[in-house]
C-alpha cells in the first residue's frame, strides 16, 4: 500500500482556488496509489442513490435492484426524469467510504487508506493551503459512480449544520471525453455555465460552498464510467 501522500502543485492550486474560487488540480496523487483506488472501485458495493417525490434519500442496494421488474425499474427512471427538469434531482451509484469504515464494515483497502489520509496531518495541511483557510477540521469521503443517465441537477452544496466549507472531486476514470457527458458545471446568476471539468484522471477538483453547479448526465455515448471520490471538507460544528 502507498502513502496516499499529496502529489500535487499546493501553491499552483491555492492560486487557481484564490482567483477564481475553484481549481482543477491534476496529478492529485502519486499514480500508484490512484491506480489502487481505481481498483478498489471494481470492488465497491455500490447502491443506487436518488430522491423520492417527497424529497426523501432512496437507495437500492444491489438485491433491492435485481428483484426489480422492468415496469418498476422505468416508473423510477421516468420519476427521477420528471423531477429532474423541475428541480433537485440526482441519480447515481455511491459507496460512503466514511460510514462503512466508521461502522468498521469492510472497506476497500486503498479507499480506506485514502480516507486516513485526507484526514491525516499532511493532506489537512496541503487543503489548509490550498484554500488558505485554517477552519477546516476533517474530511469525508465517498466513492461515485455515473453510468449512462446519471446526473446530478444544480445545488450550492450547503448542509444544515453548516459545517461545509469546500467540496472536492477526485477524478478516477483514466479516460473521458466532453461529448460523454458528466462534467463538473458552475451556474451564473444569469443560468449560464460559467465554467466546467471534464472528469479528468487523477485531477483533484476543488471548490469553496456554496456555489452552485451540477453534473450533466452521462450521455450514451459513454464508453466508461465516471469515477470518482467526493466530499466535503469541514470546519467544526458551531463555529
Amino acid at each position: 500500500m502507498g502513502s496516499f501522500a499529496p502529489a500535487f502543485d499546493v501553491a499552483a492550486a491555492a492560486r487557481a482556488l484564490k482567483s477564481a474560487g475553484r481549481a482543477h488540480i491534476p496529478n492529485a496523487l502519486a499514480e500508484a496509489d490512484a491506480d489502487a483506488v481505481l481498483a478498489d472501485m471494481h470492488a465497491a458495493r455500490w447502491v443506487a442513490a436518488t430522491i423520492d417525490q417527497s424529497g426523501e434519500v432512496f437507495r437500492l442496494n444491489p438485491a433491492m435492484a435485481a428483484a426489480l421488474d422492468v415496469g418498476q425499474r422505468t416508473r423510477i427512471i421516468e420519476g427521477v426524469y420528471t423531477d429532474a427538469g423541475a428541480g433537485f434531482q440526482y441519480l447515481y451509484d455511491k459507496f460512503s467510504i466514511d460510514a462503512v469504515y466508521a461502522a468498521r464494515r469492510p472497506t476497500p483497502p486503498a479507499m480506506a487508506a485514502l480516507y486516513e489520509a485526507f484526514n491525516s496531518p499532511a493532506w489537512l495541511d496541503a487543503f489548509r493551503a490550498v484554500t488558505g483557510d485554517e477552519r477546516i477540521a476533517y474530511v469525508d469521503c465517498q466513492a461515485s459512480r455515473y453510468r449512462i443517465g446519471h446526473l446530478l441537477t444544480e445545488h450550492s452544496d450547503e448542509n444544515p449544520e453548516n459545517t461545509r466549507l469546500y467540496a472536492y472531486v477526485l477524478n478516477l476514470t483514466r479516460t473521458w471525453r466532453i461529448e460523454w457527458g458528466g462534467l463538473l458545471q458552475f451556474h451564473d446568476e444569469d443560468g449560464h455555465v460559467s465554467g466546467a471539468y471534464t472528469p479528468r484522471w487523477n485531477a483533484l477538483n476543488m471548490f469553496a460552498v456554496p456555489q452552485s453547479h451540477s453534473v450533466s448526465m452521462v450521455t450514451p455515448a459513454a464508453q466508461a464510467d465516471r469515477l470518482s471520490i467526493t466530499g466535503w471538507l469541514h470546519k467544526k460544528s458551531g463555529e
